[in-house]
């Protein structure tokens, strides 16, 4: 803002605070964590205040002499009127104590808080016919919400910075680890990451019954009760209520649990009506985790700028400091390419789309792929392939149900090792048929010569051979026997 005679500044105030901490470090860490650079309207005040800042970070004893030789080195003296404007900060008008100091430093505040306002008056004065009114509502929602929490004494440094000392004897709080060894922390993101339709929004669910219940997800230890809101925008409610009428707990969840419908527009994290009912939300219920689902809904292309400010817009969203949540979001995986290994690895993480930024952010990540290449199987494998707060974990097998995920503890490795990569494949009537035309069989028997026409796992074989299953009504069941039926 150029000055003129109706800008809200006071050098005077200013030049009092500078003088206080010239008094030595005593003063300075009295006064550090009220002290707010961006309220200093004047340019010498600025430096001068910067140069103490460089000096009390240093160790450096700060005073009048320390200071003035700072700036001489700096070539930043005569910017700020000479050596006599620094040791004229000494004088008994300019140093009159730390109480002192701190009405100052209230008026300075409320002195910027004047200067946003008239600031952002005149962009609003200036707005043409092409403006984005929904940036420039946003832009004034930011402004009054900064305003009200630098008044408030509330607001959240962008920045801090530790001693040594103070990094080792850091304690974690106990309900900042959720889940694992870092896996899924309090304020850090993570991803789940998977093809189409393989059961990502259902892990996503199943992390939140699980922080409900305090049961293990995916074989990882829950180390508290946590509430759970998902933003997700693809299960309408009837795609809802099959899953969680599937699910037991209803006590134990209601009140951890939080899921929206799909919104009418999708996720919009621009929109700032969007933006205004996400964070309603949030305040009232206060999650622990909040996971977004699916990634693609809020971004509009897979670009890394995208990305980045999709990023953005979900830290301006979230709550701040203390209160701030996990961050889970929910991510396609392309589609494999031909002869493509997926059985473990940090390379992994490369099939997630815009996986610079998408696995870059992150702390933690996982991903679902198909335990098979039959597409009816309902078996998962779940990778860990990044994990910053901690050790990864091992490559588990899952049966996907309605009810959740069960421990698939007989998987067959070496099975899934040699025909990772190739092309999917299905059972169809005619595998029944050559299989099964002319013989009546036990069920061992009838999954085994399945298994010899289409070279597929036990699980799919039997699932295909279930009296309830895909081909029911094409075989016979007789006294324990299988066959095609009508022969």
């Amino acid at each position: 803002m150029q000055m003129n005679a109706d800008t809200p500044a006071d050098e005077q105030a200013e030049k009092c605070i500078l003088g206080t901490l010239l008094q030595g470090r005593s003063f300075i860490d009295a006064l550090a964590a009220e002290i707010d650079p961006k309220v200093f309207f004047f340019a010498p005040s600025q430096i001068i205040l910067g140069a103490i800042v460089e000096l009390y970070a240093r160790g450096v004893s700060v005073n009048i002499i320390s200071v003035t030789q700072y700036l001489r080195e700096t070539r930043k003296l005569e910017s700020v009127g000479g050596a006599a404007a620094v040791t004229n900060l000494g004088g008994d008008t300019h140093c009159p104590g730390i109480e002192s100091a701190r009405h100052q430093l209230s008026v300075l505040h409320d002195l910027w808080s004047k200067r946003q306002v008239i600031q952002l008056g005149q962009k609003l004065a200036k707005t043409g016919a092409g403006t984005d009114m929904h940036e420039l509502v946003s832009e004034v929602e930011a402004t009054v919400e900064n305003l009200k929490q630098t008044r408030s004494g509330k607001r959240e440094k962008r920045i801090r910075f530790f001693r040594p000392s103070e990094l080792r004897g850091y304690t974690l709080d106990a309900r900042t680890m959720l889940v694992g060894n870092g896996h899924i922390m309090r304020g850090e993101v993570f991803v789940i990451g998977g093809e189409p339709g393989i059961g990502k929004s259902t892990a996503a669910t199943e992390l939140a019954f699980c922080g409900a219940t305090g049961n293990s997800w995916f074989g990882l230890d829950v180390h508290c009760c946590f509430k759970t809101m998902i933003v997700q925008a693809e299960n309408g409610r009837y795609r809802l209520m099959q899953e969680y009428k599937a699910r037991s707990g209803a006590s134990e969840i209601e009140s951890a649990i939080l899921v929206s419908e799909p919104p009418p527009y999708g996720l919009t994290l621009s929109n700032p009506e969007f933006v205004g009912d996400v964070k309603e939300a949030l305040a009232v219920f206060q999650p622990d985790v909040v996971i977004l689902d699916p990634w693609n809904a809020a971004v509009s292309d897979d670009k890394q700028r995208d990305y980045a400010e999709a990023f953005d817009a979900l830290r301006a969203l979230l709550p701040k400091g203390d209160a701030r949540p996990a961050l889970g979001i929910v991510a396609h995986t392309r589609k494999p390419k031909a002869e493509e290994k997926r059985t473990g690895g940090t390379g992994l993480m490369h099939l997630l789309a815009g996986h610079h930024v998408l696995t870059s952010v992150p702390r933690s990540v996982f991903i679902m792929t198909p335990a098979s290449t039959d597409e009816t199987d309902d078996a998962i494998v779940w990778f860990n392939p990044k994990n910053n707060n901690g050790e990864k974990v091992g490559r588990s097998a899952w049966l996907r149900r309605p009810s959740g995920f069960a421990s698939l503890s007989d998987f067959d490795w070496e099975q899934f090792d040699e025909h990772s990569g190739k092309t999917r494949r299905i059972i169809t009537e005619q595998d029944i048929r050559e299989a099964l035309s002319g013989y009546s069989l036990d069920k061992a028997g009838a999954v085994q010569r399945l298994r010899s026409v289409t070279q597929l796992g036990q699980r799919a074989c039997e699932k295909a051979l279930a009296a309830n299953g895909k081909f029911a009504c094409m075989l016979s069941f007789d006294n324990g026997s299988i066959g095609v039926a009508n022969e």
